[in-house]
């Protein structure tokens, strides 16, 4: 993010961001006017310790963590030039 701020405040380009992965409202008014939309999604390993929506441990699914899928779907009902970025131990598959 520190990177994209630089960029972004160097290049004179508009930047916002939100990071409420349920106001779907919010993304809209955010996505919707943007040039490009950068969504960032994750999912990660507990190794052992920590359970996290309902994944103890280790991931037993292939879904993205924080509501990411539908967040993803979101932002590309209002923006069609959508990049996302993948932080993940292990592949993620789009429902």
């Amino acid at each position: 993010m520190t990177a994209i701020q630089s960029h972004a405040k160097e290049h004179k380009i508009p930047l916002e961001w939100h990071l409420d992965n349920d106001n779907f409202e919010r993304v809209h008014e955010i996505a919707r006017p943007a040039e490009v939309a950068i969504v960032f999604i994750s999912a990660s390993s507990g190794e052992g310790y920590i359970t996290v929506e309902g994944n103890f441990g280790d991931r037993n699914n292939m879904e993205a963590w924080g509501n990411g899928a539908a967040l993803v779907k979101a932002v590309a009902e209002v923006n069609k030039n959508v990049v996302v970025v993948i932080h993940s131990v292990s592949r993620i598959l789009s429902s």
